[in-house]
């Protein structure tokens, strides 16, 4: 979740508020970024007294961007399983999925409190299929933030270019920001893009084959006829580390306001 909110800080204006749309949320852990502390290398941010810390190492010659999650005024999840945290078998069988560390325990019995205390929506269904109603319903002009952690990476590629044209055809009407954790196992041998069909740079694919599994962190924004994007960094797959692999700011706080299209690149 520390890599996610990263992402969110760099994708999101200045006092701007956001809408968030969380795939594949699960308990809707998620949905509350903004209730956490988190640690990244030497920055801190969120609620000073938040019950749950999260801390990643930050790798890399790249600071990661500055710190500080915008103000979520609508939140919804999406999941074809949702976890109903008031349910006491779901909360055992998270806690058996948790490993027995105390540390560990104590984080997820902190977020289950947090979740209960604050419910957010979380619908039950396909992902693709319900997320046009779920943006419908956020208040036009909203800058939406859809967030998705391993989970496009296990959609097939029709399944992968629907997402796309939900994401597109939302951001006609308003911007619409994909934030896309996953890993590059869709890529297979010969693959040279990320699932959000963003290029990526040889010695990247090179180290993934070679060195195992990793996350890559990317961001496209679907604006009327543009989805400019930009591969922000690469993650270990349980948040212990990211390496923020760009010194760009977001392109529209570029000088001159120009934005560009990242696919390129």
């Amino acid at each position: 979740m520390s890599q996610i909110a990263l992402g969110i800080s760099w994708a999101a204006g200045p006092g701007e508020p956001v809408a968030l749309a969380d795939l594949g949320t699960g308990a809707g852990f998620g949905l509350h970024l903004d209730r956490y502390r988190y640690q990244a290398g030497p920055r801190r941010f969120g609620p000073p007294g938040a019950a749950v810390t999260l801390a990643c190492e930050v790798r890399g010659p790249h600071p990661v961007p500055p710190a500080g999650l915008p103000v979520i005024a609508e939140r919804a999840g999406i999941d074809i399983n949702p976890v109903d945290v008031r349910d006491p078998a779901a909360r055992a069988w998270l806690q058996a999925c948790t490993p027995p560390e105390a540390s560990a325990l104590a984080r997820l019995a902190a977020a289950l409190d947090i979740t209960r205390h604050h419910p957010a929506e979380i619908i039950a269904g396909d992902v693709i299929d319900t997320l046009p109603g779920v943006l419908e319903r956020f208040p036009p002009g909203r800058h939406v933030i859809v967030t998705d952690a391993y989970l496009a990476v296990f959609l097939p590629p029709d399944r992968r270019a629907q997402l796309q044209d939900v994401l597109t055809s939302a951001g006609r009407s308003r911007k619409v920001t994909w934030l896309s954790l996953d890993p590059l196992v869709p890529l297979g041998p010969s693959g040279q893009h990320s699932v959000q069909g963003l290029a990526l740079p040889g010695w990247l694919v090179r180290d993934y084959q070679r060195h195992g599994v990793f996350a890559v962190l990317g961001a496209r924004t679907f604006h009327r006829s543009t989805s400019p994007g930009r591969l922000l960094a690469r993650a270990h797959p349980s948040g212990q580390w990211i390496e923020w692999l760009t010194s760009e700011p977001r392109p529209d706080l570029r000088p001159g306001g120009h934005q560009k299209d990242e696919r390129q690149l």
